[in-house]
């Protein structure tokens, strides 16, 4: 797939999107299951929601068949909407998405692998039920999984998408048999047949003061013959290089991704604000798509308790990163 990179003005104030990757509850450690599609913790999202709103952020919701057909789930996400406090997106997990024809199994869990008419119709009929749900049909698109393929970006195009986050900078999942992002960055891009769709990678990279490596010297330590006498783990130990994604997750270098050029270590509340000044002065990346998932996404309000300060700290840094984007008009502008 051919893509325009972005190039924004230095002085571009940084934009932040934050994107929750809306889904069933289930578990990641066993196969998967076409019959898991509980959303209890839907009911508690608002917890989520408080913290974005407290914050100025308008976060995406991108939600998957099970959330947009089922009440629980419709009726908090559909009243942040209404309201003007989130947008909704649309997430494709094949294994519990209409029409169910395919067997499921972990290579056909990446909608990139299904047929193409598959992929097609899967995507058509949750776009449907999103639209019939909240009352709008979808723009911004997250393959489940990162499933992003050969058929997906002529897909986006026909079914009127605009915005695709799928891209996991910079991880690769062609061992399960997925897509391989190891040669991306984060930095937005235009594709399509035209350049009308807008790609914004999941904000990912290295840290530490052997990140220059990059990927080549990323998958050298952590080869399974690196792994089994630890290598990987001392170089994320000893601070020299490790893989990181902006996401809860990884709260605790969440300002080294943010801010490119600080050695990794310990962030107090001053080594915080310089890097907030250091992105607002332009030194920083200027567009940063944080990810959470739903589940995850609830319990936020425990995980950030005043007692988790510096955990708190660093989340704050990302959602202080920059203003909200809307996508397509943001960077247009």
């Amino acid at each position: 797939m051919r893509r325009e990179l972005i190039q924004l003005p230095p002085e571009t104030r940084p934009i932040l999107t934050a994107v929750i990757h809306t889904e069933e509850e289930f578990d990641w450690g066993k196969p998967h299951d076409r019959h898991a599609t509980g959303v209890e913790h839907m009911r508690h999202i608002s917890r989520a929601q408080e913290i974005f709103d407290e914050h100025g952020i308008v976060p995406n919701y991108v939600v998957d068949y099970p959330i947009a057909s089922q009440d629980a789930a419709i009726r908090p996400l559909k009243s942040f909407v209404d309201q003007g406090r989130a947008l909704i997106g649309a997430h494709l997990h094949p294994w519990v998405s209409p029409p169910y024809v395919e067997e499921v199994n972990a290579r056909n869990s990446y909608p990139c692998n299904l047929p193409r008419a598959l992929e097609s119709e899967k995507l058509r009929e949750l776009t449907e039920q999103i639209a019939a749900s909240f009352g709008a049909r979808p723009l911004t698109y997250l393959a489940g999984r990162y499933g992003f393929g050969a058929n997906t970006g002529a897909i986006l195009e026909e079914q009127g998408y605009q915005v695709d986050i799928s891209p996991a900078v910079p991880i690769d999942f062609s061992a399960d048999g997925g897509p391989d992002y190891s040669a991306y960055t984060s930095h937005p891009y235009w594709f399509g047949e035209s350049r009308r769709l807008l790609g914004l990678p999941g904000t990912g990279g290295y840290v530490g003061w052997l990140r220059a490596g990059g990927t080549p010297l990323y998958k050298a330590v952590t080869s399974p013959a690196m792994r089994r006498i630890g290598v990987g783990g001392m170089c994320a130990r000893l601070r020299a290089v490790e893989r990181i994604r902006l996401s809860p997750e990884d709260l605790p270098t969440i300002p080294d991704l943010l801010h490119a050029g600080a050695q990794r270590g310990d962030h107090d509340a001053d080594r915080d604000q310089s890097c907030s000044r250091k992105a607002r002065d332009g030194r920083g990346n200027r567009v940063a798509v944080i990810a959470l998932v739903s589940g995850s996404a609830v319990a936020l309000d425990q995980d950030l308790q005043p007692r988790q300060a510096k955990r708190r700290r660093h989340f704050v840094s990302a959602l202080e990163y920059g203003e909200c984007s809307e996508h397509r008009i943001a960077l247009k502008q």
